[in-house]
């Protein structure tokens, strides 16, 4: 609708203020107008007249072809324009970083416009996949990454499906097995955090399943997306050099290290909340498990700062949206999730990415269970999960503690 067109228009113009006002500090070097470009002449008129001939016609070609209903030529046309400005834009790029975020954007969106929105989740995995690995490596040959790869997509495209077929204890195994596995393939380098891409890539394809043509389509995708990957990954890091084998990182795996004690810790910790979840029939168990996840970092000491951040800015987030809910006209309750996206991006700490990650959450499960329901149940598997992730680790340190006092006992 034309309400709905100019909310979004006024959301925007807002955005773009905020961003301005915040980064006004990068630009007091410049002396106000550019009157040499601006009077510039390259084809009949200055660049100021052809702004100004924007400026007039734009609107009124908008109009012309909304009253003759020639809406679908003018996608068409504002299709192939946008192509050209996007090509324009990645062949005039100054660095090599702007050419690369281009073809990702490219590549995300003709992901979900191939394989449909059922599995846009998909496309959400191969992007984050597709951020990390462009910057981080597996500390093993590049060639034998290409393997950990491979093994990831594998372990992604049927773990979460196996899951959902089967009763709670069998999933509970399958959990197991395959967050463990997703571990040592792709988190050997602890500083990189890469568990927060691929355990909750799993996480994600597991609380959104799909089945019969659909899931189909999804293994197609994530194929692709495995594709596009190694090509991405081999390009990035072909010239790090590496003496490690993919074999490596299983025979490095070792209950003794305090990564390897990580790596148990994690997946037993996530795969037992799943557990739970699942015993009590409680719907968006991933919720439970990616909290997990989020506060089970490898020192004791950060998981307490991060459960202290987790549980309180979920409450805030989950109050902040029940407000929005209450207050907004119900036309713009898809666009709340959209908000978040945006808060997240520009959140550089943890807590206030825990409020805006609150509203996409929300805004699907909202449709599903109600508002009420919808932000009980957000907190209480949130604040469950800090609350148990901490007492997980206070069990499992003070076994280790006991174990090792044994052993020096025993020398």
């Amino acid at each position: 609708s034309w309400a709905m067109g100019f909310a979004l228009a006024a959301i925007g113009m807002v955005a773009g203020l905020v961003i301005f006002l915040c980064g006004n500090r990068h630009f007091q070097h410049t002396a106000g107008v550019n009157r040499q470009a601006l009077c510039a002449r390259r084809f009949l008129l200055p660049n100021w007249g052809w702004l100004l001939v924007l400026l007039v016609t734009a609107p009124l070609l908008i109009a012309v072809l909304f009253w003759q209903e020639w809406s679908v030529y003018a996608l068409i046309v504002a299709t192939a324009i946008g192509l050209a400005v996007l090509a324009r834009i990645y062949l005039r790029a100054e660095t090599d970083k702007q050419r690369k975020d281009l073809r990702l954007i490219v590549v995300l969106t003709a992901f979900s416009l191939l394989f449909g929105s059922a599995n846009s989740i998909a496309g959400v995995v191969v992007l984050l996949a597709l951020l990390v690995l462009r910057q981080a490596d597996f500390g093993i040959k590049t060639s034998h990454g290409l393997l950990s790869i491979a093994g990831i997509f594998g372990i992604l495209i049927v773990g979460p499906r196996l899951t959902n077929m089967v009763n709670p204890v069998a999933a509970f195994g399958i959990n197991i097995v395959c967050i463990l596995l997703l571990m040592i393939l792709g988190c050997h380098n602890v500083i990189m955090s890469n568990h927060s891409t691929y355990v909750l890539s799993y996480l994600l394809l597991q609380g959104y399943d799909v089945s019969g043509h659909a899931y189909v389509i999804r293994i197609i995708g994530l194929l692709v997306g495995m594709g596009i990957c190694m090509a991405v990954f081999y390009k990035d890091q072909r010239n790090r050099r590496y003496r490690r084998t993919f074999a490596d990182l299983f025979r490095e795996f070792d209950l003794h290290s305090t990564r390897s004690r990580w790596y148990v810790r994690l997946t037993l910790l996530v795969s037992t909340a799943l557990l739970i979840m699942s015993l009590l029939k409680l719907p968006r168990a991933m919720w439970a498990g990616i909290a997990c996840m989020s506060v089970c970092v490898p020192f004791s000491q950060d998981i307490k700062n991060r459960a202290k951040l987790r549980a309180p800015f979920n409450i805030v987030g989950s109050l902040i949206f029940l407000v929005m809910y209450t207050l907004l006209p119900e036309w713009m309750y898809p666009y709340i999730g959209i908000i978040g996206g945006i808060g997240v991006g520009y959140s550089a700490g943890y807590a206030w990415q825990t409020v805006f990650n609150t509203f996409g959450a929300l805004s699907i499960a909202t449709n599903l269970f109600g508002l009420g329901a919808a932000v009980a149940l957000r907190i209480g598997m949130n604040v469950f999960g800090a609350v148990y992730t901490v007492v997980f680790d206070k069990i499992v340190s003070g076994i280790a503690s006991v174990s090792n006092r044994q052993k020096a006992l025993e020398v």
